[in-house]
């Protein structure tokens, strides 16, 4: 075997020592990519915590000026600062709807509530009818977009006619209602109901009900049983309008995941319009019902 002398070992060291120096800066950026990594992610860390609670704070107060214009509704110093807090509902539920927020029910139902007892504490202030059916609108407003594609609930065949009867009212107010085979011996009133769903109404009468379908419906109700004087329309996910004409010739209106839409108005708004509004402010978000001050 020949002798390896230290001329052949020189480059061999040579290499090992650039390897060593290769792994060594190697290491020294390793170091430095882990410390940024760690500093990027505190920073991120820090700044996504930031951006949390400045949300948080954002909510909170947003919350709390809920809360506060309740408040200041319920309890006004003047009427200058009722017409001031109603000026600023009605241009905070119209900036809303603009932006295309869904209403937040925590916050809709106690202003509901609240502009309930202004609007008949101050029957003739027309700027509490307008905020009340700005919040009815805002409140009951459609989750769906192509409306006019709905048919016309008045004109689709029916679903379902039935005859009921009216007892007292219960203890919540509200008169009681039973099928007609099991009616109590106090009977106020011996109603007709016709079932409608998937479609839209127009509670203004434009003359032409005698011909729908649905009138069609409640006069056979009222042939086989001429004691009935009261009809209804039960409207399940039906998209409901109110421009402010003379109403249909119905009594009751019930309603199930239902949305309406009252034309808002500057002047002092007809009764009839009140008091579908007032009904409607009163009403649970999914389910309720609206007497109709019918002939008006």
């Amino acid at each position: 075997m020949a002798n390896i002398t230290e001329k052949d070992l020189r480059p061999i060291a040579t290499d090992l020592a650039s390897i060593k120096t290769a792994l060594g800066i190697g290491k020294w950026i390793a170091g430095i990519l882990a410390s940024a990594v760690v500093t990027i992610g505190i920073i991120a860390f820090s700044w996504c915590y930031n951006i949390g609670v400045k949300v948080g704070r954002l909510e909170q107060a947003d919350q709390q000026r809920g809360t506060q214009i309740v408040a200041d509704l319920k309890a006004p110093k003047s009427q200058q600062q009722l017409q001031a807090n109603l000026t600023t509902v009605t241009a905070q539920i119209e900036t809303a709807r603009a932006e295309g927020k869904r209403p937040d029910p925590s916050k809709v139902k106690p202003l509901s509530s609240v502009l309930s007892e202004v609007v008949k504490k101050n029957p003739d202030m027309p700027s509490a009818w307008n905020a009340a059916m700005q919040l009815v609108n805002y409140r009951f407003q459609p989750t769906f977009g192509n409306i006019s594609s709905l048919p016309d609930c008045l004109h689709i065949p029916m679903t379902s006619v039935r005859s009921e009867v009216q007892g007292p009212p219960g203890p919540d107010g509200i008169p009681t209602h039973f099928p007609v085979e099991t009616f109590p011996p106090v009977v106020q009133m011996k109603a007709a109901m016709v079932e409608l769903k998937n479609c839209r109404l127009d509670l203004d009468d434009n003359g032409d009900f005698a011909s729908t379908n649905a009138a069609s419906a409640l006069t056979d109700a009222k042939k086989r049983s001429p004691a009935t004087n009261y009809l209804i329309l039960e409207l399940n996910n039906a998209f409901i309008t109110y421009k402010g004409g003379k109403l249909l010739p119905v009594n009751e209106i019930r309603f199930k995941n239902c949305f309406f839409e009252i034309r808002p108005t500057l002047d002092l708004p007809d009764n009839r319009r009140q008091a579908i509004t007032q009904q409607l402010l009163e009403a649970k978000e999914n389910e309720g019902r609206i007497q109709l001050p019918t002939g008006m």
